[in-house]
């Protein structure tokens, strides 16, 4: 991956995870786009049906959004995992699955609290009844 492109795709992970962006779907199920001043930015699996894994297409475009550059990173390349790193924290950014997971665990916690607080209050029910 050129210099600029793996600078970039660092920069955009960092700022991803730590929700400071949040790509948006698009019309396409497994493409992603990023507003980021007058430019945005999607990054796409190629949808070739034949292939085991899926280069990454990242592309740039400008306030019209015409395409401007676009880089590929073929599943070759010593840095497709730094791309397939990118594509899914802009899909979890667009599913809020870390957010669903963050809701899900708390409820489990609750139902765990609730449990132990419905097995104590059953056993001091008992004692009750039975003394």
């Amino acid at each position: 991956m050129e210099r600029k492109y793996k600078e970039l795709v660092e920069k955009l992970i960092d700022k991803t995870k730590s929700k400071k962006l949040n790509w948006e779907e698009t019309s396409s199920s497994n493409c992603f786009l990023i507003k980021i001043g007058q430019n945005s930015i999607t990054i796409r699996e190629d949808d070739s049906p034949f292939a085991e894994k899926q280069d990454i297409i990242i592309s740039l475009m400008d306030l019209l959004g015409t395409r401007i550059d676009q880089y590929i990173v073929p599943c070759t390349d010593e840095d497709y995992s730094l791309a397939c790193e990118l594509y899914c924290a802009a899909k979890r950014s667009t599913t809020h699955v870390d957010e669903a997971i963050e809701e899900i665990m708390n409820n489990l916690n609750f139902l765990v609290w609730c449990k132990k607080c419905a097995m104590k209050n059953f056993k001091d029910i008992t004692v009750a009844v039975a003394g």
